[in-house]
């Protein structure tokens, strides 16, 4: 939901390039074939903007130079070589906004202020602003390029997690799908592209991740069919965790503090739990992932509203059992989001089963009703997302039994508008993960086998512990 930082294009319209590593050395990417004819296709959708990112002349220059001199230095094709200091900011009075709008929208810009070392404020004469106003859809300026710049947020763009969206791209970021590493994780049907949407989802080449890995539910992942069905996720039970606007994943956190330098402000060892760590907002506490709370991360979230749902721990046995959770709201537009979590447990050196049964669920999209499920992954990642088409009962058959890394599942609930609820049967087995030791991602195996446990020992400790037998 980790984030882009822009150093330049992998294709040009038309024009295989040759693959190149990942910047932790890991094996090559695919070519990626990005619809146009040529340069010319490049300058004019970079113009029309990259989607909800609107580009400086001198950043497209900065880029055709990349383009065509494919040897220049990261630091001379990027972008974001100006960071804010503060990020001042005003909402323009011509645009009429309501002060719940207001208030939704400072929401979405202090979720960064509260988990960052990064200051904002609301100042119309900072010599270095963003005005933010009704212009034309949701999009902003890419970095901060000195004076004044804009940032459109239209009525309909009233939502904490766009919000949140278009201020990342003003701190520099680029879309999730832009990675140089994304054909490891998403194919891109580029026939499916709509004529001057091509820029949207080519490859920035020599992108530095700062080793944060590919999130499907990155705050600033398109969703599969964002201009139409053009994206489709190599884990299957990913696919509708792209595009979720609820807020920035933990791994967008991560890769902003890590980008504005704020790891290092925390000196002391907390003892956070479950991959979180210190915020340098406020170092007394952890910055936890999802599904996690409390300072130490050691805490399962509340509700956020207790009206509506219960947030519960309930202890798997070996033999199957049910349980049905619900999240009701009124059939009614326009509503705020709620969540609940249940954490399955069982004993230690034990894996969780789950089995989906069924959804009683509305026809509406994912970003209004969905189910979170963490546990098959690594926790500091985004866990799949599950939310059929349908309405009344649904049927989940088609989802197979989902087996947990470890000895904890959780379920996360939301919803904005209607009935939603679940039904799933679960039980623990012994585990056959060798204990704690696991893999991250399935590439992992392959990363061994191409020497990178020595190569490249900090990011495969980390990751890839199982394939390189550290423990």
């Amino acid at each position: 939901m980790n984030l882009i930082l822009l150093a330049g294009l992998f294709v040009i319209g038309g024009v295989y390039t040759l693959p190149v590593k990942h910047d932790s050395g890991k094996p090559p990417i695919k070519a990626q074939h990005n619809p146009g004819s040529g340069v010319e296709n490049l300058i004019e959708n970079l113009k029309g903007n990259d989607g909800d990112i609107k580009l400086t002349e001198a950043q497209i220059d900065k880029l055709l130079e990349e383009t065509e001199n494919p040897t220049r230095s990261k630091r001379q094709a990027s972008t974001t070589d100006n960071k804010w200091t503060t990020v001042s900011y005003y909402f323009d009075d011509a645009s009429g906004y309501t002060d719940d709008q207001k208030d939704l929208m400072r929401a979405g810009f202090n979720f960064w202020r509260d988990n960052t070392c990064i200051n904002f404020e609301e100042s119309e004469t900072a010599d270095d602003r963003i005005r933010v106003a009704k212009i034309d859809g949701c999009y902003a300026d890419l970095g901060m390029n000195g004076g004044e710049q804009e940032m459109s947020l239209v009525d309909s763009c009233m939502r904490i997690g766009i919000a949140s969206h278009e201020m990342a791209h003003a701190l520099g970021i680029w879309h999730q799908q832009s990675r140089s590493d994304r054909e490891d994780h998403v194919t891109v049907y580029n026939n499916r592209i709509k004529t001057g949407q091509g820029s949207e989802y080519a490859i920035k080449s020599n992108t530095d991740n700062y080793g944060v890995p590919y999130d499907y539910g990155s705050v600033m992942h398109y969703e599969e069919g964002a201009s139409g069905p053009v994206m489709e996720a190599d884990e299957p039970l990913h696919q509708k965790t792209m595009g979720q606007r609820d807020g920035p994943s933990f791994n967008d956190l991560l890769l902003i503090n890590k980008h504005y330098d704020c790891l290092g402000i925390c000196t002391d060892d907390l003892g956070c739990q479950n991959g979180g760590y210190p915020n340098p907002a406020d170092c007394s506490r952890c910055i936890c992932p999802g599904g996690f709370a409390g300072t130490l991360c050691d805490k399962r979230p509340s509700s956020t509203n207790a009206e509506f749902c219960v947030s519960s721990s309930i202890s798997a046995t070996t033999s199957w059992q049910t349980f049905n959770g619900s999240l009701n709201r009124d059939n009614i537009a326009g509503l705020s989001t709620e969540s609940c979590t249940h954490w399955i447990k069982s004993p230690e050196g034990t894996q969780i089963e789950l089995e989906f049964v069924q959804m009683k669920k509305m026809n509406y999209s994912c970003r209004t009703q969905s189910l979170e499920v963490k546990g098959a992954q690594e926790m500091t990642m985004s866990g799949y997302r599950i939310c059929p088409i349908g309405t009344g009962i649904v049927s989940l058959s088609n989802i197979p039994v989902i087996t947990t890394l470890g000895n904890k599942a959780i379920l996360i609930l939301r919803n904005s508008r209607g009935t939603f609820g679940f039904q799933v049967r679960y039980r623990y087995i012994e585990s056959n993960n060798n204990g704690d030791c696991t893999d991250a991602f399935p590439e992992c195996e392959g990363y061994a086998a191409n020497g990178d446990c020595e190569w490249d020992l900090p990011y495969m400790k980390d990751y890839c512990s199982y394939s390189c037998n550290f423990c």
